[in-house]
């Protein structure tokens, strides 16, 4: 019986939990992995850019049909806050207050 037959098994004592494949999100403690930190906030700053992008949308079309200071004010603010969001993370660290 190979060694890892053995250890799916639980034959090798110890800790017996199978891991098979470093490409896991989770250590074998259970931890997350630092690239699983980092590609988790990767992903929930692309879906914010998303949602702010179909804001931004749609603050353009109440500025344009109101004609209102505030409204083109708000979408200016907006797209401010899209191009922070959607900008790559490499150029936002240096950016640090």
């Amino acid at each position: 019986m190979a060694d890892y037959e053995r250890e799916l098994d639980g034959d090798l004592g110890g800790d017996a939990t199978p891991y098979m494949s470093d490409d896991d999100e989770f250590e074998r403690d259970g931890t997350h992995t630092i690239l699983g930190d980092e590609n988790e906030n990767l992903a929930r700053r692309n879906d914010l850019a998303r949602q702010l992008e179909d804001l931004v949308a749609a603050a353009l079309d109440w500025s344009e049909i109101s004609d209102d200071e505030d409204a083109r004010e708000i979408y200016e603010d907006l797209v401010d806050l899209y191009e922070r969001v959607s900008a790559p993370l490499e150029d936002t660290d240096d950016e640090v207050v």
